[in-house]
């Protein structure tokens, strides 16, 4: 009896180790980029107060904006691998356990504090996965404003002033910062209800094959 429960618990410190690893390696790493993102939208909305409201030439505004892209670009490479593999690794991971939850109702009958707090754990996992799309994509949605902002003000101005305005504009355009990981992911907030659209799919599928209910 004793040499199960040392099993036991040496399989418990193995899981809860394995738990902390993908938490050290994966989870804090997509944190530390979604504020990443959070912090340009912040310097990106400060950009708009300014092409909105000051009437001194906005050219130091390309170098702000310039800026702001150059430190997402920087980011992206290495940031797009590691969500894949983030994406890849831990999709069906939480998806199986969505199926479980199903199983433990259909078993249990009834609804424990363990189903729900494992429910909120695998809503969390939900979110963490989603982080960086949801911050990336008011990143993209700042950018969109930025270029209403500046074409109302070329509107208004004449001379130099528009020219500068003109160029702004331009160069926006040209780098929009729409985000994609590894040109196949979306980082924005369609993210979410693909997700949602699949795990709702995928749970009705299993529901129906295993005749659960």
């Amino acid at each position: 009896m004793a040499i199960c429960v040392e099993k036991y618990t040496y399989v418990c410190d193995l899981i809860y180790l394995i738990g902390l690893w993908h938490f050290l390696i994966f989870d804090s790493i997509l944190v530390f980029y979604s504020s990443i993102f959070y912090f340009a939208q912040r310097r990106l909305k400060i950009l708009n107060r300014i092409v909105k409201n000051s009437a001194r030439n906005v050219s130091d505004c390309f170098t702000t904006y310039k800026s702001i892209a150059d430190t997402v670009d920087s980011i992206k490479t290495v940031f797009d691998y590691l969500y894949m593999i983030y994406f890849v690794t831990k999709l069906p991971e939480l998806l199986w356990l969505t199926n479980l939850r199903l199983v433990e109702v259909k078993i249990c009958k009834k609804l424990t504090y363990i189903w729900f707090a494992n429910i909120i754990n695998s809503y969390l996992n939900f979110i963490v996965m989603c982080a960086p799309a949801i911050t990336a994509g008011v990143l993209t949605s700042e950018a969109k404003n930025l270029k209403i902002k500046l074409q109302e003000r070329m509107m208004m101005q004449k001379g130099k002033h528009k020219e500068s305005l003109r160029q702004l504009e331009e160069y926006v355009c040209s780098r929009p910062l729409k985000q994609y990981a590894l040109q196949v992911v979306p980082l924005n907030w369609s993210l979410i209800l693909i997700l949602i659209n699949f795990i709702v799919t995928y749970q009705i599928t299993i529901v129906q094959f295993m005749h659960l209910f």
